[in-house]
Protein backbone atom coordinates (compact mmCIF):
# COMPACT_ATOMS: atom_id res chain seq x y z
CA UNK A 1 0.00 0.00 0.00
CA UNK A 2 0.67 3.56 0.09
CA UNK A 3 0.28 6.67 2.21
CA UNK A 4 -3.62 5.55 2.06
CA UNK A 5 -5.23 3.40 3.42
CA UNK A 6 -8.74 2.68 1.79
CA UNK A 7 -9.87 1.80 5.83
CA UNK A 8 -8.73 4.53 7.17
CA UNK A 9 -12.39 6.33 8.13
CA UNK A 10 -13.80 8.78 6.30
CA UNK A 11 -16.14 10.28 8.99
CA UNK A 12 -14.19 13.22 10.90
CA UNK A 13 -14.28 13.47 14.38
CA UNK A 14 -16.80 16.32 15.46
CA UNK A 15 -14.57 17.74 18.02
CA UNK A 16 -11.85 18.35 15.49
CA UNK A 17 -14.53 20.21 13.04
CA UNK A 18 -15.51 22.30 16.30
CA UNK A 19 -11.79 23.27 16.75
CA UNK A 20 -11.49 24.38 13.26
CA UNK A 21 -14.51 26.20 13.04
CA UNK A 22 -13.31 27.95 16.18
CA UNK A 23 -9.85 28.69 14.85
CA UNK A 24 -11.56 30.34 11.68
CA UNK A 25 -13.57 32.25 13.63
CA UNK A 26 -10.93 33.71 15.67
CA UNK A 27 -8.36 34.41 12.84
CA UNK A 28 -7.22 38.22 13.04
CA UNK A 29 -6.98 39.09 9.57
CA UNK A 30 -10.71 38.12 10.10
CA UNK A 31 -13.28 37.76 6.90
CA UNK A 32 -11.12 36.99 4.36
CA UNK A 33 -9.43 33.79 5.53
CA UNK A 34 -12.62 33.29 7.36
CA UNK A 35 -15.00 33.27 3.26
CA UNK A 36 -12.00 31.41 1.81
CA UNK A 37 -11.46 28.17 4.05
CA UNK A 38 -14.99 27.80 6.33
CA UNK A 39 -16.84 26.95 3.05
CA UNK A 40 -14.70 24.12 2.37
CA UNK A 41 -14.98 22.94 5.80
CA UNK A 42 -18.60 22.28 5.47
CA UNK A 43 -18.65 21.19 1.87
CA UNK A 44 -17.61 17.53 2.87
CA UNK A 45 -20.53 16.69 5.12
CA UNK A 46 -23.27 19.53 4.67
CA UNK A 47 -24.91 19.31 8.02
CA UNK A 48 -22.11 18.00 10.53
CA UNK A 49 -21.15 21.39 11.56
CA UNK A 50 -23.95 22.53 14.16
CA UNK A 51 -24.81 25.28 16.73
CA UNK A 52 -21.45 25.71 18.43
CA UNK A 53 -20.15 28.13 15.22
CA UNK A 54 -20.96 31.45 16.11
CA UNK A 55 -20.40 34.48 13.29
CA UNK A 56 -19.25 37.66 14.31
CA UNK A 57 -21.96 40.00 14.83
CA UNK A 58 -20.49 43.17 12.72
CA UNK A 59 -21.16 43.78 9.43
CA UNK A 60 -18.56 45.22 7.50
CA UNK A 61 -19.74 46.29 4.46
CA UNK A 62 -15.69 48.42 3.53
CA UNK A 63 -14.65 44.32 3.69
CA UNK A 64 -16.22 42.16 0.57
CA UNK A 65 -16.38 38.80 -0.16
CA UNK A 66 -13.44 36.99 -1.71
CA UNK A 67 -15.15 35.75 -5.30
CA UNK A 68 -12.41 34.35 -7.18
CA UNK A 69 -13.76 31.15 -8.13
CA UNK A 70 -12.46 27.86 -6.11
CA UNK A 71 -12.26 24.31 -6.52
CA UNK A 72 -13.93 22.89 -3.94
CA UNK A 73 -13.30 18.95 -2.27
CA UNK A 74 -15.72 17.60 -3.92
CA UNK A 75 -13.81 17.42 -7.20
CA UNK A 76 -13.03 13.86 -6.34
CA UNK A 77 -16.62 12.57 -6.49
CA UNK A 78 -18.39 15.81 -8.64
CA UNK A 79 -18.00 16.81 -11.80
CA UNK A 80 -18.84 20.50 -11.01
CA UNK A 81 -16.93 21.47 -8.36
CA UNK A 82 -15.42 25.00 -9.38
CA UNK A 83 -17.50 27.69 -7.07
CA UNK A 84 -18.29 30.85 -7.27
CA UNK A 85 -20.64 33.13 -4.94
CA UNK A 86 -21.70 36.63 -5.47
CA UNK A 87 -22.40 36.74 -1.63
CA UNK A 88 -21.19 35.76 1.54
CA UNK A 89 -24.80 34.84 3.49
CA UNK A 90 -28.33 34.82 2.24
CA UNK A 91 -31.42 36.36 3.00
CA UNK A 92 -33.98 33.21 2.16
CA UNK A 93 -33.52 31.79 5.74
CA UNK A 94 -34.26 28.40 4.63
CA UNK A 95 -34.52 26.18 7.72
CA UNK A 96 -32.39 22.87 6.21
CA UNK A 97 -30.20 24.90 4.29
CA UNK A 98 -26.32 23.78 6.20
CA UNK A 99 -24.82 27.22 6.31
CA UNK A 100 -27.81 28.70 7.77
CA UNK A 101 -28.69 26.24 10.25
CA UNK A 102 -25.02 25.93 11.64
CA UNK A 103 -25.75 30.39 11.67
CA UNK A 104 -21.64 30.33 9.69
CA UNK A 105 -23.03 32.10 6.37
CA UNK A 106 -26.57 33.94 7.89
CA UNK A 107 -27.20 37.78 7.84
CA UNK A 108 -24.66 38.38 10.81
CA UNK A 109 -21.98 37.09 8.36
CA UNK A 110 -23.06 38.63 5.16
CA UNK A 111 -20.77 40.49 2.87
CA UNK A 112 -20.71 41.55 -0.63
CA UNK A 113 -19.01 39.83 -3.29
CA UNK A 114 -15.89 41.52 -4.10
CA UNK A 115 -16.85 41.71 -8.28
CA UNK A 116 -13.89 44.51 -9.20
CA UNK A 117 -11.11 42.08 -7.64
CA UNK A 118 -13.43 39.26 -10.06
CA UNK A 119 -12.43 41.56 -12.78
CA UNK A 120 -8.90 41.85 -12.76
CA UNK A 121 -8.37 38.26 -12.11
CA UNK A 122 -10.36 37.54 -15.00
CA UNK A 123 -8.46 39.98 -17.06
CA UNK A 124 -4.92 38.57 -15.82
CA UNK A 125 -6.74 35.01 -16.58
CA UNK A 126 -7.40 35.49 -19.79
CA UNK A 127 -6.91 38.67 -21.69
CA UNK A 128 -3.90 38.60 -24.02
CA UNK A 129 -1.17 40.75 -25.43
CA UNK A 130 -0.75 41.79 -29.65
CA UNK A 131 1.29 38.55 -29.51
CA UNK A 132 -1.47 36.29 -28.08
CA UNK A 133 0.35 35.61 -25.45
CA UNK A 134 -1.30 35.42 -21.99
CA UNK A 135 -0.75 38.69 -20.06
CA UNK A 136 1.42 36.37 -16.99
CA UNK A 137 1.82 32.44 -16.56
CA UNK A 138 -0.85 30.36 -14.88
CA UNK A 139 0.14 30.55 -11.34
CA UNK A 140 -2.71 28.86 -9.32
CA UNK A 141 -5.41 26.37 -9.40
CA UNK A 142 -8.23 29.02 -9.70
CA UNK A 143 -6.54 30.25 -13.06
CA UNK A 144 -5.60 27.40 -14.43
CA UNK A 145 -9.06 25.97 -14.45
CA UNK A 146 -10.61 29.40 -15.60
CA UNK A 147 -7.90 28.83 -18.37
CA UNK A 148 -9.33 25.89 -19.23
CA UNK A 149 -13.14 26.81 -19.32
CA UNK A 150 -14.41 24.76 -16.19
CA UNK A 151 -17.95 26.36 -15.99
CA UNK A 152 -18.64 28.16 -13.05
CA UNK A 153 -20.94 26.99 -10.35
CA UNK A 154 -22.83 29.89 -8.86
CA UNK A 155 -25.12 29.51 -5.74
CA UNK A 156 -23.05 26.95 -3.59
CA UNK A 157 -23.07 28.82 -0.61
CA UNK A 158 -25.64 31.50 -1.24
CA UNK A 159 -28.24 32.71 -3.24
CA UNK A 160 -27.21 34.55 -6.48
CA UNK A 161 -30.94 35.67 -6.52
CA UNK A 162 -31.30 36.44 -3.46
CA UNK A 163 -33.39 39.77 -2.50
CA UNK A 164 -30.50 41.51 -2.14
CA UNK A 165 -29.11 41.70 -5.55
CA UNK A 166 -32.25 43.46 -6.38
CA UNK A 167 -30.42 46.54 -5.05
CA UNK A 168 -26.56 45.98 -5.12
CA UNK A 169 -26.65 43.54 -8.41
CA UNK A 170 -23.10 41.94 -7.89
CA UNK A 171 -24.95 39.22 -9.79
CA UNK A 172 -25.56 41.27 -12.53
CA UNK A 173 -22.12 42.42 -13.18
CA UNK A 174 -21.31 38.49 -12.92
CA UNK A 175 -23.16 38.02 -15.90
CA UNK A 176 -21.78 40.71 -17.71
CA UNK A 177 -18.41 39.85 -17.17
CA UNK A 178 -19.17 36.32 -18.39
CA UNK A 179 -20.77 37.69 -22.00
CA UNK A 180 -17.48 39.47 -22.44
CA UNK A 181 -15.48 36.38 -21.64
CA UNK A 182 -18.08 33.91 -23.07
CA UNK A 183 -17.77 32.26 -19.87
CA UNK A 184 -20.19 29.59 -18.72
CA UNK A 185 -21.85 29.67 -15.53
CA UNK A 186 -24.69 27.45 -13.96
CA UNK A 187 -26.38 28.88 -11.11
CA UNK A 188 -27.98 27.63 -8.52
CA UNK A 189 -31.41 29.82 -7.47
CA UNK A 190 -34.56 29.99 -5.10
CA UNK A 191 -35.55 33.12 -6.38
CA UNK A 192 -36.80 34.68 -9.54
CA UNK A 193 -35.84 37.39 -12.04
CA UNK A 194 -37.44 40.61 -10.76
CA UNK A 195 -36.18 42.79 -13.21
CA UNK A 196 -36.13 43.08 -16.92
CA UNK A 197 -32.77 43.87 -17.65
CA UNK A 198 -31.68 40.80 -16.55
CA UNK A 199 -33.04 39.23 -19.38
CA UNK A 200 -31.23 41.59 -21.59
CA UNK A 201 -27.48 39.86 -20.06
CA UNK A 202 -28.70 36.33 -19.94
CA UNK A 203 -27.85 34.62 -22.73
CA UNK A 204 -28.68 30.61 -23.23
CA UNK A 205 -25.63 29.57 -24.68
CA UNK A 206 -23.80 30.76 -21.56
CA UNK A 207 -25.87 30.70 -18.92
CA UNK A 208 -28.02 27.71 -17.23
CA UNK A 209 -30.21 27.55 -14.50
CA UNK A 210 -31.03 24.73 -11.26
CA UNK A 211 -33.71 25.76 -9.71
CA UNK A 212 -34.13 24.44 -5.95
CA UNK A 213 -37.38 23.16 -5.29
CA UNK A 214 -38.83 20.44 -3.28
CA UNK A 215 -42.84 20.71 -3.64
CA UNK A 216 -44.86 22.59 -5.88
CA UNK A 217 -47.04 23.26 -2.55
CA UNK A 218 -46.30 26.22 -1.14
CA UNK A 219 -47.93 25.22 2.18
CA UNK A 220 -45.47 22.85 2.50
CA UNK A 221 -42.79 24.69 2.03
CA UNK A 222 -43.21 27.11 4.35
CA UNK A 223 -42.62 24.22 6.91
CA UNK A 224 -38.66 24.87 5.65
CA UNK A 225 -38.43 27.86 3.93
CA UNK A 226 -38.88 31.65 4.83
CA UNK A 227 -38.65 34.64 2.84
CA UNK A 228 -38.36 32.38 -0.79
CA UNK A 229 -40.42 32.39 -4.08
CA UNK A 230 -43.36 30.59 -4.73
CA UNK A 231 -43.59 27.13 -5.76
CA UNK A 232 -46.02 28.80 -8.37
CA UNK A 233 -43.48 31.58 -8.71
CA UNK A 234 -40.76 28.94 -8.88
CA UNK A 235 -42.80 26.37 -11.30
CA UNK A 236 -43.48 29.56 -13.73
CA UNK A 237 -40.03 30.75 -13.76
CA UNK A 238 -39.51 26.91 -14.90
CA UNK A 239 -40.96 27.27 -17.68
CA UNK A 240 -40.22 30.72 -18.72
CA UNK A 241 -36.42 29.97 -18.81
CA UNK A 242 -37.46 26.95 -21.02
CA UNK A 243 -39.31 28.75 -23.09
CA UNK A 244 -36.60 31.18 -23.71
CA UNK A 245 -34.40 28.99 -24.70
CA UNK A 246 -32.13 28.01 -21.30
CA UNK A 247 -30.86 25.16 -20.06
CA UNK A 248 -33.03 24.14 -16.70
CA UNK A 249 -32.79 21.77 -13.84
CA UNK A 250 -35.12 21.26 -11.10
CA UNK A 251 -33.45 20.17 -7.79
CA UNK A 252 -35.37 18.39 -5.17
CA UNK A 253 -32.70 18.58 -2.61
CA UNK A 254 -33.33 18.16 0.31
CA UNK A 255 -36.21 15.40 -0.77
CA UNK A 256 -38.18 15.29 2.86
CA UNK A 257 -41.15 13.73 1.64
CA UNK A 258 -40.87 11.06 -1.49
CA UNK A 259 -45.11 11.72 -2.41
CA UNK A 260 -44.93 15.56 -2.77
CA UNK A 261 -41.41 14.88 -4.62
CA UNK A 262 -43.59 12.73 -6.88
CA UNK A 263 -46.05 15.50 -7.63
CA UNK A 264 -43.60 18.09 -8.35
CA UNK A 265 -42.28 15.56 -11.14
CA UNK A 266 -45.48 14.88 -12.67
CA UNK A 267 -46.58 18.78 -12.92
CA UNK A 268 -43.19 20.12 -14.20
CA UNK A 269 -40.51 16.77 -15.90
CA UNK A 270 -41.76 17.68 -19.11
CA UNK A 271 -41.25 21.73 -19.06
CA UNK A 272 -37.64 20.87 -17.87
CA UNK A 273 -34.41 19.54 -19.52
CA UNK A 274 -33.44 17.88 -15.80
CA UNK A 275 -34.44 16.95 -12.58
CA UNK A 276 -31.58 16.11 -9.32
CA UNK A 277 -32.96 14.49 -6.36
CA UNK A 278 -30.67 14.18 -3.21
CA UNK A 279 -32.07 13.15 0.09
CA UNK A 280 -32.49 14.60 3.41
CA UNK A 281 -29.59 14.82 5.70
CA UNK A 282 -30.53 15.36 9.51
CA UNK A 283 -28.14 16.72 11.87
CA UNK A 284 -29.15 16.33 15.24
CA UNK A 285 -26.12 18.74 17.04
CA UNK A 286 -28.36 21.42 15.61
CA UNK A 287 -31.37 21.46 17.95
CA UNK A 288 -33.68 23.06 15.57
CA UNK A 289 -33.02 20.84 12.86
CA UNK A 290 -33.02 17.62 15.12
CA UNK A 291 -36.50 18.87 16.36
CA UNK A 292 -38.20 20.18 12.56
CA UNK A 293 -37.18 16.22 11.73
CA UNK A 294 -38.11 14.31 14.20
CA UNK A 295 -41.09 12.61 12.44
CA UNK A 296 -38.15 10.99 10.02
CA UNK A 297 -35.91 10.29 13.13
CA UNK A 298 -38.49 8.19 14.72
CA UNK A 299 -39.61 6.13 11.02
CA UNK A 300 -36.90 4.16 11.48
CA UNK A 301 -35.56 4.95 8.03
CA UNK A 302 -32.74 6.85 8.64
CA UNK A 303 -28.73 5.76 10.07
CA UNK A 304 -26.18 7.43 11.74
CA UNK A 305 -23.28 8.13 9.47
CA UNK A 306 -20.96 10.23 12.03
CA UNK A 307 -21.31 11.41 15.37
CA UNK A 308 -24.23 14.28 14.68
CA UNK A 309 -25.07 12.89 11.26
CA UNK A 310 -28.43 10.61 9.58
CA UNK A 311 -29.09 10.14 6.66
CA UNK A 312 -31.99 7.88 5.07
CA UNK A 313 -30.72 4.32 4.48
CA UNK A 314 -29.68 3.58 1.23
CA UNK A 315 -32.21 0.75 -0.11
CA UNK A 316 -35.14 3.41 0.94
CA UNK A 317 -33.46 5.98 -1.40
CA UNK A 318 -32.72 3.48 -4.31
CA UNK A 319 -36.47 2.94 -4.11
CA UNK A 320 -37.42 6.68 -4.22
CA UNK A 321 -35.15 7.69 -7.10
CA UNK A 322 -36.98 4.25 -9.14
CA UNK A 323 -40.20 5.86 -8.23
CA UNK A 324 -39.22 8.89 -9.52
CA UNK A 325 -37.74 7.87 -12.89
CA UNK A 326 -40.91 6.03 -13.38
CA UNK A 327 -43.07 9.16 -13.85
CA UNK A 328 -40.39 11.58 -14.96
CA UNK A 329 -40.17 13.05 -18.48
CA UNK A 330 -36.93 13.84 -18.63
CA UNK A 331 -33.55 12.63 -17.07
CA UNK A 332 -32.87 12.12 -13.02
CA UNK A 333 -29.67 13.16 -11.56
CA UNK A 334 -28.79 11.57 -8.16
CA UNK A 335 -27.02 13.88 -5.75
CA UNK A 336 -26.49 11.28 -2.96
CA UNK A 337 -22.67 10.03 -2.51
CA UNK A 338 -23.76 6.45 -2.53
CA UNK A 339 -26.17 6.72 -5.71
CA UNK A 340 -24.56 8.86 -8.57
CA UNK A 341 -24.18 5.69 -10.31
CA UNK A 342 -27.90 5.41 -10.83
CA UNK A 343 -27.81 8.81 -12.51
CA UNK A 344 -29.31 9.29 -15.84
CA UNK A 345 -25.93 11.43 -17.44
CA UNK A 346 -22.43 11.20 -16.48
CA UNK A 347 -22.82 13.91 -13.44
CA UNK A 348 -25.90 14.44 -11.03
CA UNK A 349 -26.47 17.88 -11.75
CA UNK A 350 -26.80 16.95 -15.45
CA UNK A 351 -24.00 20.09 -16.25
CA UNK A 352 -23.20 16.74 -18.52
CA UNK A 353 -25.82 17.94 -20.75
CA UNK A 354 -26.26 21.40 -21.04
CA UNK A 355 -24.25 22.73 -24.35
CA UNK A 356 -20.90 22.83 -25.58
CA UNK A 357 -19.79 26.26 -23.79
CA UNK A 358 -19.99 23.74 -20.78
CA UNK A 359 -18.52 20.77 -22.18
CA UNK A 360 -15.52 21.51 -20.51
CA UNK A 361 -16.87 20.25 -17.27
CA UNK A 362 -14.58 18.50 -14.70
CA UNK A 363 -14.81 14.53 -15.77
CA UNK A 364 -12.20 12.63 -13.89
CA UNK A 365 -13.60 11.37 -10.57
CA UNK A 366 -15.68 8.82 -9.61
CA UNK A 367 -18.75 9.10 -10.60
CA UNK A 368 -17.38 9.32 -14.00
CA UNK A 369 -15.32 6.57 -13.88
CA UNK A 370 -17.46 4.68 -12.02
CA UNK A 371 -19.67 4.94 -15.60
CA UNK A 372 -16.53 4.75 -18.03
CA UNK A 373 -14.86 1.93 -16.57
CA UNK A 374 -13.96 0.60 -19.51
CA UNK A 375 -12.73 4.05 -21.42
CA UNK A 376 -8.93 4.85 -21.77
CA UNK A 377 -9.71 7.94 -18.80
CA UNK A 378 -6.28 8.61 -18.99
CA UNK A 379 -6.92 11.10 -21.67
CA UNK A 380 -9.27 13.11 -19.53
CA UNK A 381 -8.16 16.33 -18.72
CA UNK A 382 -7.10 17.23 -15.24
CA UNK A 383 -5.34 20.53 -14.08
CA UNK A 384 -1.26 20.17 -13.03
CA UNK A 385 -1.45 22.42 -10.61
CA UNK A 386 -2.03 21.69 -6.66
CA UNK A 387 -4.81 20.86 -5.04
CA UNK A 388 -3.55 20.67 -1.24
CA UNK A 389 -5.68 24.15 -0.88
CA UNK A 390 -9.32 22.22 -1.25
CA UNK A 391 -8.71 20.53 2.16
CA UNK A 392 -8.48 21.13 4.94
CA UNK A 393 -6.59 19.77 8.21
CA UNK A 394 -8.42 16.05 8.86
CA UNK A 395 -9.71 15.87 6.04
CA UNK A 396 -8.45 11.97 5.45
CA UNK A 397 -8.64 10.78 8.80
CA UNK A 398 -6.25 11.14 12.06
CA UNK A 399 -3.65 8.39 10.29
CA UNK A 400 -2.59 10.88 7.24
CA UNK A 401 -0.03 13.58 7.64
CA UNK A 402 -0.58 16.63 5.93
CA UNK A 403 3.29 16.32 5.05
CA UNK A 404 2.37 13.34 2.93
CA UNK A 405 -0.42 14.71 1.17
CA UNK A 406 0.83 18.22 0.21
CA UNK A 407 2.25 17.27 -3.13
CA UNK A 408 -0.40 15.07 -4.35
CA UNK A 409 -1.32 15.95 -7.49
CA UNK A 410 -5.33 16.09 -9.09
CA UNK A 411 -5.66 12.28 -9.93
CA UNK A 412 -3.72 11.03 -7.00
CA UNK A 413 -6.77 12.72 -4.77
CA UNK A 414 -9.52 11.43 -6.77
CA UNK A 415 -7.87 7.98 -6.41
CA UNK A 416 -7.74 8.29 -2.74
CA UNK A 417 -11.39 8.76 -2.66
CA UNK A 418 -12.11 6.32 -4.92
CA UNK A 419 -10.16 3.32 -2.74
CA UNK A 420 -12.02 4.03 -0.01
CA UNK A 421 -15.35 4.70 -1.03
CA UNK A 422 -15.87 1.50 -3.64
CA UNK A 423 -19.19 1.13 -1.98
CA UNK A 424 -19.96 4.25 -3.81
CA UNK A 425 -19.55 2.47 -7.33
CA UNK A 426 -21.68 -0.42 -6.71
CA UNK A 427 -21.38 -2.45 -9.66
CA UNK A 428 -18.63 -1.31 -10.49
CA UNK A 429 -15.91 -2.69 -7.32
CA UNK A 430 -14.28 -4.83 -10.01
CA UNK A 431 -12.39 -2.09 -11.65
CA UNK A 432 -11.79 0.11 -9.00
CA UNK A 433 -8.32 -1.06 -7.79
CA UNK A 434 -7.29 -1.95 -11.29
CA UNK A 435 -7.41 1.66 -12.49
CA UNK A 436 -5.87 2.90 -9.12
CA UNK A 437 -2.81 0.92 -9.04
CA UNK A 438 0.18 1.59 -6.60
CA UNK A 439 2.73 2.83 -7.89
Amino acid sequence: MGIFDENVEEIKPVKEKEEKVDELINIKDEDQEFSNNVDELISDDMFTMHKKAKVRPKLDREKKYDMIPKMTQQFRFCGNPFRIDSYKGCDFGCKYCFANASNLLGRKGWQTGDIARLERFMSRALDKDEKGNYLCETNSLSMECVRHGVPFHCGGLSDPFQEREWELGITYRLLQLSNKYSYPILFSTKGIIKDEKYWKVLDPKLHAFQLSLISKDTEFLKQFETNTASAEERIAFARELHRRGFWVAIRIQPCIDIEKAMELVEEISGDVDYITVEHLKIDIGNDMIKELFSKQLASGDYHRISTMLFEMDTEKKIKDVEKIKSISKCPIGVGDNDLHYMSDSDCCCGVDTIGPAFDNWIKYNLTYLAKHSNENNEKLWTPKQGCSECFFKGSFGNKVKADDIKNLDFRQYVAEYCRRHPEFMKRKEEFVFDIFKED
